[in-house]
């Protein structure tokens, strides 16, 4: 059995976010991704309100929220536009590799990645 130790920071949500969304910083504060492919800042790691406190995982090992298609193990993971994990296409900025398959709509555990690059 694995560890799940990621680095968090708090913060402040800037709209509804579920655990395991992957967000990105805005305006002063936090919203789930809203375009496909783009670079998640990080993965909520609790569910927040507008103007509530959200902490959000921005390295090591993470848990994150999968989409309506299952991802592979060693999947490079990007969002979609409602802020889910799923499998990074050409051209997407991916955060996360798949640490073991996820079913769709489940809990997945991935690897942050700090250097990032476009798929070709």
């Amino acid at each position: 059995m694995s560890t799940h130790n990621p680095q968090l920071i708090d913060g402040t949500a800037n709209g509804t976010i579920s655990k395991g969304q992957l967000v990105k910083y805005l305006s002063g504060g936090w919203v789930a991704c809203s375009s496909a492919g783009e670079l998640a800042d990080g993965v909520a790691f609790n569910d927040a309100v507008t103007g509530g406190a959200v902490a959000v995982q921005i390295g090591g090992k993470v848990k994150y929220l999968c989409g309506a298609s299952p991802i592979a193990d060693g999947a490079k993971i990007t969002t979609t536009a409602g802020g889910l994990g799923i499998t990074a296409a050409t051209g997407n900025l991916p955060r996360l590799k798949a640490l073991g398959a996820c079913a769709a709509t489940a809990y997945g555990e991935a690897i942050w990645e700090s250097d990032v690059t476009v798929l070709p």
